[in-house]
């Protein structure tokens, strides 16, 4: 039997019980998609620390004040918690909640007024520019909403990029870019340059660039913002699975409710503080 013409028979009589209304029919496919792409995700066990565990971050009476004249603004307002060890942690709240501020002040983009970061017994916010680009290059991956990818660059070229701050051998270099296009399904992409690429495709490069000096901290700020339902769900299955294979701790920072509800736990920001 022609399978294109058993396939042609089930899409002209679906568009008959739809009355020909092909716009319907497509949203209620994408809806569908949306909800099992969704259960799938959901269906992941949360991870629970084991007891007794000693966190990874430590997160102290943490402020940052900007100035506007006279006024003093509070972005972030002594702030207090901890993650463990391979926990998938949602920041979440309105825009102008302050939770992009204090996700840079954890990635040591940007440092606090007052309070304490420890990371891995070490408090960056008492460190000096130059130490403190040391230890982030040592120890986080960022990835952001908008991809960052050199457009000049081929996505091996890419994922290579943090490779300028190690010293490294250019074989070893590309064997360790290759294996993470594998673990990213990018492998028949390497020699494509970002324009080549779906948004989806663009969010992997990032997240295999985030990963090639192996950080123990992930740090993903709207990772998912330039995304459709279905490249998000994606994404969420990458970032527990490089939980599960690289034992990363995984920091996101979104306004999408849906999402920060499938990590391990969620932090609500508001107004500069936390719910």
């Amino acid at each position: 039997m022609d399978k294109g013409l058993v396939k042609r028979e089930y899409l002209a009589k679906l568009m008959e019980l739809y009355d020909n209304d092909r716009d319907a029919l497509m949203r209620d496919i994408a809806s569908l998609v949306d909800r099992e792409q969704e259960k799938e995700v959901s269906n992941v066990q949360k991870y629970v620390p084991p007891a007794g565990e000693k966190p990874l971050i430590v997160v102290e009476e943490l402020s940052r004040y900007y100035k506007n004249g006279r006024e003093k603004i509070a972005a972030v307002n002594k702030v207090s918690f901890e993650v463990f060890p391979k926990e998938i942690v949602a920041i979440t709240g309105t825009s102008g909640s302050g939770k992009s501020t204090l996700l840079h002040m954890l990635g040591g983009l940007d440092k606090p007024t007052a309070g304490k970061i420890e990371i891995d017994g070490v408090n960056i916010a008492k460190l000096s520019d130059g130490r403190i680009s040391q230890f982030r290059n040592k120890t986080i991956g960022f990835v952001f909403q908008f991809f960052y990818l050199q457009p000049f660059l081929s996505l091996e070229q890419n994922i290579m990029v943090p490779s300028m701050v190690v010293k490294a051998k250019n074989r070893d270099r590309k064997a360790r870019a290759r294996e993470l296009a594998q673990e990213m399904g990018l492998a028949e992409r390497l020699k494509h340059l970002p324009k080549e690429l779906s948004g989806g495709q663009m969010q992997r490069a990032a997240i295999a660039r985030a990963l090639f000096n192996r950080p123990k901290i992930l740090i993903a700020d709207e990772p998912t913002g330039n995304l459709d339902s279905a490249n998000s769900a994606m994404i969420l299955r990458l970032f527990q699975k490089v939980r599960n294979e690289y034992n990363t701790t995984i920091l996101i920072v979104t306004h999408d409710e849906k999402i920060a509800n499938l990590a391990d736990r969620k932090l609500t920001m508001h107004d500069g503080e936390l719910q």
